[in-house]
């Protein structure tokens, strides 16, 4: 069973919540109005995001509503550029300002790379941080789960089965069984 509910806490308990490749706003080190600025995010291989800055970074930025746990980061490096990643960083952060490593590359191909993730915190930034003075990416996938990291969530209740109840007179509805109760 899905749950409704995605908290990390309810995420840790049912791991098998299907995760989707996360939208929001490119943030990166590279300006607005360059040529490169969303280069990773628009699905073309034959673009990449490109600067030639110390700390440079390219990500996206949730939103508010779009935090979430992080499970998989896909890349794939531009055109002979491969060895230029090593070393770079994925992070991810609540606030843009205190920021987790959550990988770090050691190793990867002219083609798709990826890693798996699973127990990380909810999110709301996720970036690629290049090991030196030039980034170059051709393309970035995010995936996760949406979560609330704190807060109350929008809460969906199936009935499971009718019960009466002797001190009442009534039939009281039995609904959502509990994570062990699931298991069976």
């Amino acid at each position: 069973t899905t749950p409704i509910v995605k908290t990390p806490e309810v995420f840790a308990l049912f791991p098998d919540v299907e995760s989707s490749v996360l939208q929001g706003e490119v943030h990166s080190s590279a300006g607005v109005g360059t040529s490169s600025f969303g280069a990773a995010f628009d699905a073309d291989y034959e673009t990449f995001f490109e600067d030639s800055n110390i700390g440079c970074f390219t990500g996206l930025d949730l939103g508010e509503e779009g935090t979430s746990i992080v499970t998989k980061i896909r890349w794939f490096p531009a055109h002979q550029t491969t060895s230029l990643t090593i070393g770079g960083l994925f992070q991810t952060s609540t606030d843009n300002s205190v920021w987790t490593t959550v990988h770090t590359i050691t190793n990867a191909q002219e083609a798709w790379n990826s890693v798996d993730f699973s127990g990380l915190s909810a999110s709301r930034y996720i970036r690629y941080i290049s090991p030196g003075q030039t980034c170059r990416m051709a393309f970035l996938e995010f995936s996760g789960v949406a979560a609330k990291s704190s807060g109350t969530c929008d809460v969906r209740v199936d009935i499971e089965q009718t019960l009466s109840h002797p001190a009442t007179g009534a039939c009281l509805l039995y609904t959502s069984p509990s994570p062990r109760d699931r298991q069976k």
